[in-house]
């Protein structure tokens, strides 16, 4: 039977079409609901994704999902990444690693490889780019899931080329060898194009904000500090803007003073720690005195389920552990940055 305005072979080339999206949505959700309750635990595993910085510095990501700022430095290269691995548990295990592209295709980066028990991590992939192909386009997401497993895979049976492309199927399928046990760990990329304004970064670049954390947070400070940098905002995080010679103390309260914002970052670890950290949070608090009353000034986020302290929780505060927590962050400091310079 052929339906009105298809061929057969439209008909069969949608239909192969059909064919890859359901093979891959069934790859990206491909888990073993038994594993560890043998002779794994995915939690020995770490899957680690890092976006390398035009002087080769390797800046690591540490959520699943993971949104990156594309503008035109990065757009006619592309952004840089490596893809490591730590095998933290107390065997030899084998891994492979996918890339499920967004037009459905799904590709082998590294063929199985089998890596001992190693505090060091291991690289995985370290030869691609990430980019938004399409000028029309404003994001794309690109997915990388890592299967891990206690006997050898066949990597090549769980390929597939977009859409698009001719395609011969292949059943998905792993090599069996006794009772294998395994796992698999996925690392979402969403690439952004900056649609900021010439306006907004005029704002951005007239806005000083300041970054309060515990030392034992700083990794995801040094993210959230990278993103606001690439809004164009000006940014002070003691780790990267003391000079050598600087008498620390002094210039700290100095920002603090003059800063816009402050934001203030609590976990179980900063909420429970005596030193310096409380000095800033008494002086931002002092600060804020001066401020007039329906000016946002401190901005308490939360970087785990932890009890922000009494003095902070009249604050609407946000939680960066949460979905789309850095887009709202972003949205009060250009709303308040708005205002400010109307008022």
């Amino acid at each position: 039977m052929e339906l009105s305005g298809y061929t057969g072979e439209s008909a069969k080339h949608i239909l192969s079409g059909l064919a890859r999206i359901d093979r891959w949505e069934r790859t990206l959700k491909l888990q073993n609901y038994k594993s560890g309750a043998r002779r794994l635990n995915p939690k020995d595993v770490e899957f680690l994704f890092y976006e390398i910085r035009e002087n080769g510095e390797e800046i690591r990501h540490s959520s699943e999902e993971i949104i990156l700022n594309y503008d035109e430095y990065t757009e006619e290269e592309g952004i840089p990444y490596v893809l490591k691995v730590r095998n933290g548990s107390d065997r030899r295990l084998f891994f492979t690693l996918l890339y499920l592209s967004p037009r459905f295709g799904i590709h082998s980066l590294t063929p199985c490889e089998s890596l001992p028990y190693t505090d060091r991590e291991i690289i995985l992939d370290d030869n691609h780019t990430l980019r938004i192909p399409d000028k029309a386009s404003d994001e794309v997401t690109d997915t990388f899931l890592l299967i891990v497993s206690t006997e050898e895979l066949d990597e090549f049976l769980f390929e597939q080329e977009e859409i698009g492309k001719e395609q011969s199927f292949k059943d998905l399928g792993v090599r069996k060898k006794g009772q294998a046990d395994w796992f698999t760990k996925s690392i979402t990329v969403k690439t952004v194009r900056n649609h900021f304004s010439r306006l907004k970064r005029e704002v951005h670049k007239n806005t000083q904000i300041f970054l309060s954390y515990a030392r034992e947070d700083g990794l995801p400070i040094l993210d959230v500090y990278r993103k606001l940098k690439q809004a164009g905002y000006k940014v002070w995080l003691d780790t990267e803007d003391l000079i050598p010679g600087q008498v620390w103390d002094d210039q700290i309260s100095k920002v603090i003073r003059a800063s816009d914002f402050i934001i203030v970052f609590f976990s179980t670890v900063s909420v429970a720690k005596r030193g310096y950290l409380q000095k800033e949070l008494k002086l931002a608090l002092d600060v804020l005195e001066t401020i007039p009353d329906d000016r946002i000034f401190i901005v308490p986020v939360r970087l785990d389920e932890c009890e922000v302290p009494e003095k902070f929780n009249q604050f609407q505060y946000c939680d960066l552990f949460k979905g789309n927590s850095f887009e709202k962050l972003l949205k009060a400091l250009e709303k308040e940055g708005e205002n400010n310079c109307h008022g």
